[in-house]
């Protein structure tokens, strides 16, 4: 995280202020999510949950990922819902966590490979 200043000054100086304004960096990523597992696994959906991840500044989404392509952007928690699964096909789900300036955790290979039953 880095601070930086911006000073900005009235060019016309009819009424000379100056005004000071302190931005904050966040570089840093938010923890890996941890935990992910696969439950109440039926021939139409999937539920996936997982453990919550921490962030330096706080405000943490979470990237749903299924066979390596992005299909949801969690907000609402730690707990997910497939609704677009197909039966006799298997999906591999990952989770990744993303901060409110655009920080991805880093994929640590946790994934849950899942059978949809017919």
């Amino acid at each position: 995280m880095g601070k930086y200043q911006l000073v900005v000054t009235d060019q016309d100086e009819i009424y000379p202020k100056t005004i000071h304004v302190t931005v904050t960096l966040d570089l840093t990523p938010p923890t890996i999510p941890s935990n992910l597992t696969a439950s109440y696994i039926t021939s139409s959906s999937v539920t996936l949950n997982w453990t919550a991840s921490i962030d330096n500044i706080g405000g943490t989404d979470y990237y749903v990922i299924r066979n390596k392509v992005l299909i949801d952007i969690n907000s609402s928690g730690f707990t997910w819902i497939d609704h677009n699964v197909t039966p006799n096909t298997t999906y591999t789900y990952q989770v990744m966590a993303v901060d409110a300036a655009g920080n991805c955790s880093m994929s640590n290979g946790s994934k849950v490979i899942v059978m949809i039953p017919s």
